[in-house]
């Protein structure tokens, strides 16, 4: 188990939406909610603070999605809207919003059409395919340890098929779910 600073202090992390906010649940999962604002505003405070937790553009869209606006402030939970639009915000004024030029654009675009060659993409949807490559472009193309942050099984599973395909020492790339408030484990 690692903590958020534990990985922080160890590697370059990409998040994705599911560990930070994930569902919204049913009207009485209070608890569930509270979990959510405080990791939330954890994650804020660490962008802040300049740790290296980047998110990539398709992320950054899927946070700002109307829909699941609409639908928290339908549920009453105006504090869950606006602690996400207050993590955005520090994403992106901290210039933590991953988007690569010049060779590792090329690299990116690369990776990207060797694993639609191979079926990778009907297999992960564009978002998911987005957070691998860009984890594999920072490893390799910044020679930096790198850890994905996610609840989604589909990354998990789709990166440890593509990893090993790269000549990256094991090392380099890391996997890992949210399963407490504060805590990560490696899938």
């Amino acid at each position: 188990m690692y903590t958020l600073d534990q990985l922080c202090n160890s590697r370059t992390l990409v998040v994705d939406t599911s560990p930070l906010i994930g569902y919204l649940p049913t009207s009485g999962a209070r608890g569930i909610i509270d979990k959510q604002v405080a990791f939330t505003f954890l994650v804020r405070k660490a962008v802040i603070e300049g740790k290296p937790i980047y998110i990539t553009p398709r992320v950054q869209g899927e946070y700002l999605n109307p829909n699941w606006e609409k639908n928290c402030l339908r549920a009453g939970e105006r504090r869950l809207v606006d602690c996400r639009k207050s993590l955005v915000e520090a994403f992106t004024q901290k210039d933590r919003v991953l988007s690569f030029v010049g060779e590792e654009l090329q690299f990116y675009d690369a990776l990207k059409g060797l694993l639609r060659g191979m079926g990778y993409e009907s297999m992960v949807d564009d978002t998911d395919m987005d957070i691998i490559l860009t984890a594999l472009t920072l490893a390799s193309r910044r020679k930096k340890k790198v850890g994905i942050l996610t609840n989604d099984s589909g990354i998990c599973g789709n990166s440890k098929k593509i990893f090993p395909m790269t000549c990256l020492p094991k090392e380099a790339f890391l996997v890992c779910k949210r399963v407490e408030k504060h805590q990560f484990q490696p899938w």
